[in-house]
């Protein structure tokens, strides 16, 4: 066994019944070259989700404006009783963040142009919600896990000043969502009893439908910008990919012996995985590598605006590829 974000899992997941779950041959993949990358510590503050746009850069509400040299709180206005945890925006204008609470204030949003000021934005208070997702019309989605019962997804429009309750019912407990259009699928990754699955909606509130299942717990989804390459990452240093909207899956082997906690990619073939011990593996289209790490800390999220341009915070640390 091993320890997860979420607690103890297995060290092996496979999928399992009608998901049509193909695994490669794990031979040993050679690191992408040339390449003049590496991976940098940019400053001693931590934190569990964060957004770029080229030119802000995001851990919460602290902001970096000079490539991660120097940081500052935005807002004095936010103060969470629980952490902050994914970023979702379109622009520093129409930046989200979601508070992992069950007061009733379930994100914060910028709320001028260049996200130096945050307002509390309301939801159901009957939950605890850890991911966020959002969509080009504005609208963005977050999901979390009920206090009584199972998963829940809570939604706002881009009309709306708060995040309502879809009456989606999920009997697992989410970890990740992402989906690239309301009105198109999502894919939200959950677990249960220590195993995961990921699930698929037609649409936001839409019909649900179980498309893959893994003998270990599931944790980071990553979708591309049609939504038909989805890839999961999980425990063990476990990943996926379906290439044709969640209607078939191969497991990908990774270098990672360690849990994966989040996923990105600058597209499909190109994406970071990141994860527990310092844990940064690299998807090209020869397969997955294994990138140096300057950290051992539980690294929690990864996100980017380029294949060049790709950042990562661990418990108490920036990371930057540069």
């Amino acid at each position: 066994m091993v320890m997860g974000r979420f607690g103890a899992v297995g060290v092996v997941l496979v999928a399992v019944g009608s998901w049509a779950c193909r695994t490669q041959p794990l031979n040993e993949v050679v690191p992408p070259t040339p390449s003049n990358l590496r991976w940098v510590e940019k400053a001693p503050i931590g934190g569990a989700g964060g957004w770029t746009d080229g030119k802000s850069t995001f851990v919460d509400v602290r902001r970096s404006l000079d490539g991660g040299k120097t940081w500052s709180v935005t807002s004095t206005d936010v103060s969470p009783t629980s952490p902050l945890l994914g970023m979702w925006g379109r622009s520093t204008s129409d930046l989200l963040v979601v508070h992992g609470a069950t007061n009733g204030i379930v994100a914060y949003r910028s709320t001028n142009g260049d996200g130096s000021q945050w307002a509390a934005v309301p939801g159901p208070s009957n939950a605890t919600f850890t991911t966020m997702s959002g969509f080009g019309d504005g609208t963005v989605v977050i999901a979390g896990t009920r206090l009584v019962g199972g998963g829940i997804v809570a939604v706002k429009r881009p009309s709306s000043t708060e995040f309502v309750d879809t009456g989606l019912m999920l009997s697992q407990r989410p970890s990740s969502i992402c989906g690239t259009d309301a009105g198109g699928p999502i894919f939200v990754a959950v677990n249960e009893a220590r195993r995961g699955a990921v699930i698929k909606l037609a649409g936001v509130g839409g019909a649900q439908s179980t498309v893959f299942k893994a003998r270990g717990e599931l944790y980071g989804l990553w979708c591309s910008s049609s939504a038909r390459d989805v890839y999961v990452v999980g425990g063990g240093g476990f990943a996926a990919r379906s290439r044709d909207g969640g209607a078939t899956w191969t497991e990908e082997a990774t270098p990672a012996k360690k849990d994966l906690f989040s996923v990105w990619g600058a597209s499909p073939d190109v994406l970071w995985a990141v994860g527990d011990g310092g844990a940064i593996v690299r998807r090209t289209a020869s397969g997955w590598s294994m990138d140096t790490s300057p950290t051992t800390q539980q690294v929690q999220a990864v996100w980017g605006r380029s294949s060049s341009d790709v950042w990562a915070v661990t418990q108490s640390s920036v990371l930057h590829l540069e």
